[in-house]
């Protein structure tokens, strides 16, 4: 199936043929972390998901047409 990915900010170096946001084919029954994991983003990066403009989890399933955002953590103080 079909979703848009949007990568920013650190994480542009994870997207596929260099393009932030583009489409992206995924396996009918795939979750967030399926296609994190697809896209090579290690564990250890902590990212911000939103899933058509909601926070949601790396369990989260991905229905067709969904836009997959991921946001770099941000630090400070």
């Amino acid at each position: 199936m079909e979703i848009e990915l949007r990568l920013y900010g650190g994480l542009n170096r994870y997207a596929p043929n260099g393009q932030t946001c583009s489409a992206c084919l995924v396996a009918p029954s795939a979750t967030v972390s399926d296609a994190v994991t697809r896209l090579g983003i290690p564990d250890t990066v902590h990212i911000t998901i939103l899933r058509n403009g909601r926070r949601e989890d790396m369990s989260t399933r991905l229905e067709p047409g969904d836009i997959l955002t991921l946001l770099p953590q941000i630090d400070g103080g």
